[in-house]
């Protein structure tokens, strides 16, 4: 009898295992065919901006790009606001669903146009779009991947297969466009309809909070929003000059260097999940060194595809920093849906504005001007990213404290189900003869 129930306990923990890796797989398949479709679109049709705008002016359709997507991160939140009631954003839902599909299905349009403004308007079209539909799957990743230890790796996988698989079209996309527009269609529905079939709370409705009193304006999160605009600033200096470059075919921002992407990607998602996340703003703070070489490299002029290399390799912790870190505080605020896209709002407003500038700025910061100011900037995170770990550590030991007081039987059920404090709340008083 006792080795029956052993087997059973071990058939149990391994079936446990199995549906825990088919629920990971699941979330690493959605958010990388939702990397394929954010980066795909913009990066072809960026890639036409020197022959329609001309080498010299290529900035104004990145920060077309950058400006506009940062406009469609912010419209999340705010139609949250204006659409209320569950109808009412599942209709605006479905109304965003058609005009992706719209807009693939045209996707020989923006690539033939040669109009200036016909141009701009579809990049800023798309970018917007792009940034609305964004929101809809950070909240849904957001609450799916609450508290769990894998929040990183899977952001760092996923998040690297879509880069690579958007790098590999991209060189092929001229001989296979009709193709990929009917596989990017069939992508975005798919992505849809996991939206659609997700519980409504995910989605549509206002998820229950994670705290019983959820702050507005959290510590970490304000540290938080400072680093992604010292790291915005460091990572525009680089872009000013590589836009430039990428016009006049000194180098190609879609070469092989940009598989470094994936490498930073794949890197910082495993670093990120050690000792539950608390290391993340310093990994990222370390990595900003390599940013700071890029730049010492553009500057001298020379090893311009180690100096993509090395940008892209910061990019990919950058990158993550937003999502993971961004994602993880985001349920714990008053205002989740406003924080899960605050990061990725402040670094393309940051980025666009500094990319529209860029003929100015390389001239105001030529030479050792801009390395001095990329050192200080570097320097500057390296301290906000200690001061961010700290805050978090002592978070962690009152968190600790608190869990060492005797826990009531009701509490005790809590913490095997893995319920939020909010949760606790709400199941006690559910349990309440008079309600």
């Amino acid at each position: 009898m006792i080795l029956i129930n052993k087997a059973l306990r071990g058939e149990a923990m391994f079936a446990d295992m199995r549906a825990l890796l088919r629920n990971k797989i699941k979330l690493i398949c959605f958010f990388s065919i939702y990397s394929l479709i954010f980066y795909l679109p913009s990066m072809l049709i960026i890639g036409k901006g020197a022959t329609i705008v001309g080498t010299d002016n290529t900035h104004w359709s990145v920060a077309c790009n950058v400006l506009c997507m940062s406009i469609g991160f912010l419209s999340y939140p705010l139609s949250r606001k204006i659409f209320t009631s569950v109808k009412a954003r599942k209709q605006a839902f479905l109304g965003l669903g058609v005009l992706l599909l719209l807009y693939i299905l045209m996707f020989l349009g923006p690539l033939g146009t040669n109009s200036v403004v016909s141009y701009l308007l579809i990049l800023g079209g798309e970018a917007f779009l792009m940034g609305y539909f964004s929101g809809f799957v950070f909240y849904y990743m957001a609450f799916t991947l609450q508290g769990s230890p894998y929040l990183g790796r899977i952001m760092g996988i996923a998040l690297a297969i879509g880069v690579t698989l958007q790098n590999i079209l991209q060189h092929h996309m001229l001989q296979v466009r009709e193709t990929a527009t009917i596989t990017l269609a069939v992508t975005i529905i798919g992505m849809l309809i996991i939206l659609w079939k997700a519980p409504h709370d995910l989605i549509f409705e206002n998820s229950l909070p994670y705290e019983k009193k959820p702050p507005t304006f959290p510590g970490r999160g304000i540290l938080a929003i400072f680093i992604v605009l010292l790291m915005s600033l460091l990572s525009g200096f680089i872009d000013c000059y590589l836009t430039f470059l990428n016009a006049h075919e000194v180098l190609d921002e879609a070469d092989w260097p940009r598989l470094f992407f994936a490498v930073g990607l794949v890197l910082s998602g495993l670093l990120a999940d050690i000792g539950r996340h608390r290391y993340l703003p310093l990994w990222t703070a370390c990595a900003s060194v390599t940013g700071l070489a890029a730049s010492a490299l553009l500057i001298s002029g020379s090893d311009y595809n180690v100096a993509l290399g090395l940008n892209y390799f910061f990019a990919g912790f950058f990158v993550i920093y937003l999502m993971v870190y961004f994602l993880e505080i985001a349920p714990k605020t008053k205002y989740p849906d406003l924080w899960i896209v605050a990061g990725r709002a402040v670094y393309g407003t940051v980025n666009g504005l500094m990319v529209l500038a860029a003929p100015d700025l390389r001239t105001l910061l030529a030479g050792n001007k801009l390395l001095a100011l990329s050192t200080l900037v570097v320097i500057s995170i390296l301290v906000l990213s200690y001061l961010q770990g700290q805050l978090q550590i002592q978070l962690e030991t009152d968190k600790e404290k608190v869990e060492k007081i005797p826990l009531s039987p009701l509490e005790s059920f809590g913490l095997v189900c893995s319920f939020t404090p909010r949760e606790n709340e709400v199941f006690a008083l559910l349990l309440d003869d008079n309600l």
